[in-house]
């Protein structure tokens, strides 16, 4: 007989303090309906997976303030793939590492402009393509979150701009 277990669990991570339902599953880990609020004043909801009542595996959280993450947690973190919206529109669609946005992804603001690449402790970092909302793009080296490297600008009339080195988001000539 598989039973599962109902539980109130509460829970003190990293700032958040939020009461948890568990329902004990397989494995160790539980599905979680958690409400929870940061030191800092954030608060929202929580359904997923959970581990040791941190949410761990695929879940959603719902922000107050009206965003939401879709993705993997681990160890109460996002970690892995996953799609975070926030409230005014800005979407961002890739990896996690630690709570923030590393690996290859996509970011996009609602006026139309969007990154394509690589991003770092959760800054545009390695090689990518910005596309400003006009249709004008860079394509290049990035770190910590400027133009820095090898790069080229395409106008949105498709004319080539500076090809060329960049370093602190400036062309170096």
């Amino acid at each position: 007989m598989n039973s599962r277990l109902l539980t109130l669990c509460p829970l003190l991570l990293a700032g958040l303090l939020a009461s948890v339902i568990c329902v004990a599953a397989d494995g160790g880990h539980v599905h979680c309906d958690m409400r929870w609020q940061t030191t800092h004043g954030g608060a929202g909801n929580y359904s997923g997976e959970c581990l040791n009542g941190k949410p761990d595996g695929q879940g959603v959280m719902r922000y107050d303030n009206g965003g939401h993450y879709t993705g993997a947690f681990k160890n109460g973190m996002r970690e892995g793939q996953g799609v975070h919206v926030l409230k005014k529109g800005t979407r961002y669609s890739g990896g996690w590492v630690n709570d923030v946005r590393d690996g290859e992804g996509i970011l996009t603001w609602p006026g139309g402009g969007r990154y394509i690449g690589s991003f770092r402790n959760n800054v545009r970092d390695g090689q990518g393509t910005h596309v400003w909302a006009n249709g004008s793009s860079y394509t290049g080296g990035w770190k910590n979150g400027k133009k820095d490297g090898y790069g080229s600008i395409t106008h949105a009339d498709g004319r080539k701009g500076f090809p060329g080195p960049w370093r602190n988001n400036e062309p170096v000539r």
